[in-house]
């Protein structure tokens, strides 16, 4: 990954003819990729006009020569799409922010238009079209084969919902070029922490660093990988549980009202299915309680990743009370019980051994987190084929 900084001093030829040059120093690589909208500007709303391209357009050729002279598959981040025939979208607005996948030769493999924008009423929302399609492509796995990736951008990851849908398309690995701001960095970092747990995929993540248009970027690029475990059903080191040889699954999400607060409830391992939270929250819960007894192996990496991304995701109040110490049949519970507010915080965490907590779950927070980063409103299940 090129996790490229600039600033607003740079001008787009410049920054094409460097790009292109530390693209073509990857020779011997198999994928290079870049960040998000990095030729005309992460946050350089005002100029996106002037410089939006077609995805053959100067941008792209020099990006399809640069893969060309490296033998690289280049994900080339995004640019500011426009049409060439001067056609426009449903909402009448001819541009799009479009990732541009090439092959070693240098052909266009793969586009990709953003589904969610970011911008809450200002930038993309104001300026682009929405994309419409689940995009997959194939991507070297660098042992002489391929492997099926999906292609999202940036404020995508707040939607597991598309993940679980290219995970059902057959992607393996998800490609997420970036201009994620400085101030929101955690949420980066661990949204992407969450996709690759819950769908059991790699997941690279290629942000942008500097300063541009009076924002600071977040830097903060990674490869995440899920260490595929059966679960649960479940196989460990020298443990086995099989929770369906003696249960029976539920069948329907309830909801819980106590003082007027929609409680949503879910147990242990609902915990890696983000469709559940999310259904929950579009019903009006503000808070979701997880009773669990997960167990320490799989806790130290994955508990409070999944809670704090339920929070974020659905910007409610996740409660959740595990159980510490010895089980039976030679199991260990992790315990680090804790209460996470909507913005992903912990608010709470329990020590090791048996304890109390206590927070105060207003929805007050819940309101003033939604209206600040307003994700819900900005679902499009219509375009992953998920319930309304």
């Amino acid at each position: 990954m090129l996790q490229l900084g600039y600033g607003d001093d740079e001008s787009v030829a410049d920054r094409v003819d460097r790009v292109a040059a530390m693209v073509r120093g990857q020779r011997g690589h198999d994928l290079v990729v870049l960040p998000e909208l990095w030729a005309p500007g992460g946050f350089a709303y005002e100029t996106w006009e002037s410089r939006a391209d077609t995805p053959h357009g100067a941008v792209a050729t020099a990006m399809s020569s640069a893969a060309r002279d490296a033998g690289v598959t280049l994900h080339a981040g995004s640019i500011v799409e426009t049409s060439s025939d001067g056609s426009t979208g449903p909402e009448g607005k001819d541009l799009w922010n479009t990732s541009l996948v090439f092959a070693p030769d240098g052909s266009l493999q793969a586009t990709y238009r953003k589904i969610h924008r970011f911008g809450f009423g200002a930038g993309e929302p104001k300026l682009m079209e929405a994309g419409e399609q689940i995009v997959t492509t194939e991507l070297p796995d660098g042992y002489g084969g391929t492997v099926t990736a999906g292609l999202s951008t940036c404020y995508d990851l707040r939607f597991p919902e598309l993940y679980r849908a290219q995970l059902d398309a057959g992607a393996k690995v998800f490609v997420i070029p970036a201009a994620w701001p400085r101030r929101r960095v955690t949420h980066w970092t661990l949204l992407a922490h969450a996709r690759a747990i819950e769908n059991q995929c790699v997941v690279i993540a290629c942000n942008t660093a500097g300063t541009h248009s009076r924002t600071e970027m977040g830097g903060h690029s990674q490869v995440a990988v899920y260490r595929k475990i059966h679960q649960f059903d479940v196989d460990l080191p020298n443990q086995r549980v099989r929770e369906s040889d003696t249960d029976a699954p539920g069948t329907e999400p309830v909801i819980a009202e106590l003082g007027g607060v929609r409680i949503g409830l879910t147990i242990c391992y609902d915990l890696r299915f983000p469709e559940l939270y999310r259904a929950y929250a579009v019903a009006g819960a503000t808070v979701v309680t997880v009773p669990a007894a997960f167990l320490e192996r799989t806790g130290r990496d994955h508990w409070e990743v999944l809670l704090r991304a339920r929070a974020i995701e659905n910007q409610c109040w996740v409660v959740a009370a595990n159980q510490h110490g010895k089980l039976p049949a030679g199991f260990t519970a992790y315990g680090r019980s804790m209460i996470v507010d909507p913005w992903g915080t912990v608010i709470v965490q329990a020590p090791d051994g048996q304890g109390v907590i206590i927070a105060e779950c207003d929805d007050e927070r819940v309101a003033r987190v939604r209206a600040a980063v307003p994700s819900l409103a900005h679902r499009r299940p219509e375009a992953y084929d998920v319930p309304t």
